[in-house]
């Protein structure tokens, strides 16, 4: 499970790759539960949109999203309602679609790209930048689908990633694409749900 934690997460990094089938599904576990947990805690109610969202979550923590690299987006979205005086729980699930940009996090904290001392400060100081702004951007950039797009904070997210990746780009920090998936693995994941023959 520290494997996940501290693993760099750049797309496409497959957990079941670089750490196992049981890690990979302790991760997914506990990212839903944690999830589905605040929801209970913040007495939403279950609709189309928080399925849709824990179903996201559960097949992105197969790759890329963990519970390291989720918790800046969920703070900067709860200081975003705290500053603004309005409930969290009108934002808790912008903060769990933004989290879509966790492998930047975690690109940030452990990929090499920074001063190990200071890596993971800057690192989770962006995401909590990043979701203290995704409300409002979230808002403002319906105009571009004019609300023909389902995931409106994954559109919001998108843009924000290009802007920071540029950003990035512009201190030349490299942004390398790595595909690590797993082709043995996948089997013993297959087993593990899979009905014996008597």
């Amino acid at each position: 499970m520290i494997t996940i934690l501290i693993s760099p997460s750049q797309l496409f990094t497959d957990y079941m790759q670089i750490a196992s089938v049981g890690s990979t599904l302790l991760n997914v576990a506990i990212m839903l539960l944690i999830n589905i947990y605040s929801y209970k805690k913040l007495e939403i109610p279950v609709n189309g949109t928080v399925i849709g969202s824990l179903g996201m979550l559960a097949g992105f923590s197969f790759f890329g999203k963990n519970l390291f690299n989720s918790i800046p987006f969920m703070l900067g979205v709860w200081i975003y309602a705290k500053v603004t005086k309005q409930n969290y729980r009108n934002y808790v699930i912008v903060g769990l679609f933004g989290s879509a940009l966790g492998p930047l996090v975690s690109f940030l904290a452990f990929g090499g790209a920074l001063p190990s001392g200071w890596s993971i400060l800057v690192a989770y100081a962006l995401g909590i930048f990043v979701g203290f702004i995704l409300p409002q951007l979230s808002t403002q950039y319906l105009g571009f689908h004019q609300g023909f797009s389902l995931y409106n904070v994954g559109f919001t997210a998108g843009i924000v990633g290009m802007v920071v990746l540029g950003f990035l780009n512009a201190f030349e920090i490299e942004v390398e694409t790595k595909t690590l998936a797993s082709t043995s693995k996948i089997w013993s994941f297959v087993k593990c749900f899979s009905r014996r023959n008597a």
